[in-house]
């Protein structure tokens, strides 16, 4: 029995369709040093019509991530060798792979080790084992915010980074943002490190001009401007 999903037959149908009517044929990396695990993994990303490489080790997606331009890649952490981290760390520092989303598949996921999956450069994380409809909808956000989906971005953000992002466009110091949301400043600091994450923006100019840009498409199509 594998280890990678749980209710194989869950959810497979209608996250994997929004997969495959948006991101047909896009080009997907799975690392995972457990081969049944990958075999599976690899199973449910092609019934989404993605094209799907392997590798069975963080030395083996390095050289890969090299030679192929990734729309996403979805590594195991708890890997030997060269465990997930430090491969994340290393595809990072591959021309073009900055802004890639690498998906942590990890069997712990308590604070410390989503931190530590965050300071590696990992852009979210799947727990195993997982529903199908788990790893869809994850790998769906991230896709959807590589293409610059600024309402998808949106979304994901919880209520509290939503007023930090309010409050950041507004060109706020995180000391005026901890006194005016009453917390501190370290948690104004942790909230807004995610929010900037989850928008892909890697300035406060960056961002500000996404806000901008989506306030005048509203605009332009009538639509109305989401409140924050």
């Amino acid at each position: 029995m594998n280890h990678a999903i749980s209710n194989p037959m869950n959810g497979i149908h209608g996250m994997a369709s929004m997969l495959q009517q948006r991101f047909h044929g896009s080009h997907v990396l799975v690392v995972d040093d457990e081969h049944d695990d990958l075999v599976v993994e690899k199973t449910l990303l092609e019934s989404a019509s993605l094209e799907v490489d392997t590798a069975g080790d963080g030395s083996s997606a390095m050289a890969k991530a090299c030679n192929h331009n990734y729309a996403a890649v979805l590594i195991h952490v708890q890997m030997s060798d060269v465990d997930g981290l430090e491969a994340t760390r290393q595809i990072r520092t591959v021309p073009g792979y900055q802004h890639v989303p690498i998906i942590a598949l990890t069997a712990t996921a308590f604070a410390e080790d989503k931190a530590r999956c965050y300071e590696a450069g990992l852009n979210d994380i799947v727990v195993k084992p997982f529903a199908p409809d788990a790893l869809f909808d994850t790998l769906f956000r991230w896709l959807s915010q590589k293409q610059g989906d600024y309402s998808i971005k949106l979304a994901t953000l919880t209520l509290r980074e939503r007023q930090i992002l309010e409050c950041v466009v507004d060109g706020q110091s995180n000391k005026t943002i901890a006194r005016e949301l009453g917390i501190s400043h370290k948690t104004v600091e942790t909230h807004r490190s995610h929010m900037m994450r989850k928008m892909g923006a890697a300035s406060l100019a960056e961002l500000q001009q996404q806000v901008l840009k989506h306030a005048q498409s509203a605009r332009f199509l009538g639509a109305p401007h989401p409140e924050g």
